[in-house]
């Protein structure tokens, strides 16, 4: 095998080539064609139409159309399912964070700083809530006219 040439194929460039054949274009063409052309156009025409009806009613299409139309529909749930999943997971996220906060929130609060605040409040208003129905039910009172004696305060009331 080591005694033996290399093949070399050599093809060389065909001469024809270069010779372009002239384009052949009418004098003037026709915009009108002829019944015969019209005839072959409509026939052909018809036979595109049945074949495509064909084509539409056959079984692999409605089989191709029916598995894309379960495909797009997996994917559109699949997608729905993953939308929900994140609305629900962040709600979950936001849950547990306020629940943190109000958690922290509770055992960083004085209590007794709260419930004496709160009491001082609750008794200013009790006091001057009794102030004002005091002044309410007290009558006015007038001085004793110069001939009468006064009533002891015993029976005032009565």
């Amino acid at each position: 095998m080591t005694n033996e040439q290399p093949i070399k194929i050599i093809i060389p460039p065909e001469e024809d080539a270069a010779v372009e054949e002239p384009v052949l274009v009418p004098e003037r063409p026709s915009r009108n064609p002829s019944p015969q052309v019209k005839q072959v156009a409509g026939a052909a025409g018809k036979q595109v139409v049945g074949v495509a009806k064909k084509a539409w009613d056959t079984d692999a299409r409605r089989k191709v159309t029916g598995g894309m139309k379960r495909g797009a529909t997996a994917v559109a749930a699949k997608g729905t399912k993953l939308v929900q999943d994140k609305v629900v997971e962040t709600a979950e996220r936001q849950a547990r964070e306020q629940a943190a906060a109000m958690q922290t929130r509770i055992k960083e609060t004085d209590w007794k700083a709260e419930a004496q605040s709160g009491t001082a409040k609750a008794l200013q208003w009790l006091s001057t809530s009794l102030s004002n129905l005091a002044a309410r039910l007290t009558p006015a009172k007038e001085p004793p006219t110069p001939g009468e004696s006064p009533t002891p305060p015993d029976t005032q009331d009565l």
